[in-house]
């Protein structure tokens, strides 16, 4: 309940309280437990997570300090979805996350804190995680890759690459290749960091 007031709206506006989306925090919490139970060693930040977590640090402080507590609330949801689909989540991952969501749910926190914590530490008391600017950056982007305007895949890219890379490595997925099988390639089109678009005849 606190989650989610703190979550309803902008902290200076009024706000219709809706008794059924307290679920949705619920299941947000929820799903931080469930990842608490599989949390593996590590004292840094992984490669894949690492500019992810850096720029949630840079978000939830900034919101806190303009109290858009939303913000920093849906900052920390977009992140533990990342954490969802990671391969795994470390203990300075884990410790991390829960240290900036402890303003807005506290008792748990501190619970799962002194799970993966040193033995007699209280995150009430813990320092606050700091951002790297230069890492708040990603290295890499998803980007869609659509045939004749019809989504057939997503793919990986380098930010900013070139757009012959970008129509190379969308060519090469499975998916798009299956798609243009047999068929003329007409045009290619490639917005930077954003999307290709493959149009096909035949």
């Amino acid at each position: 309940l606190r989650l989610y007031i703190m979550f309803i709206g902008d902290f200076e506006k009024t706000a219709v309280m809706q008794k059924d989306a307290v679920k949705g925090c619920a299941r947000f919490l929820d799903k931080l437990i469930a990842i608490s139970e599989k949390v593996v060693e590590g004292k840094e930040y992984s490669e894949r997570l690492s500019p992810s977590i850096h720029r949630t640090i840079k978000k939830v402080g900034d919101a806190i300090e303009a109290m858009k507590f939303n913000t920093a609330i849906a900052a920390l949801m977009t992140l533990l979805n990342e954490f969802s689909d990671a391969p795994q989540v470390n203990r300075a991952e884990f410790l991390t996350f829960i240290t900036l969501l402890n303003p807005f749910a506290p008792h748990l926190t501190e619970e799962l804190y002194e799970k993966y914590a040193p033995k007699g530490s209280f995150l009430s008391v813990a320092p606050w995680p700091v951002y790297d600017p230069a890492k708040t950056v990603a290295s890499t982007v998803e980007i869609a890759v659509q045939v004749n305007g019809k989504l057939r895949a997503t793919v990986s890219l380098p930010v900013d690459c070139e757009s012959q890379l970008a129509i190379d490595t969308a060519l090469a997925d499975e998916r798009v290749a299956a798609a243009v099988a047999g068929k003329t390639i007409v045009k290619t089109i490639s917005v930077k960091n954003k999307i290709v678009n493959i149009v096909v005849k035949g």
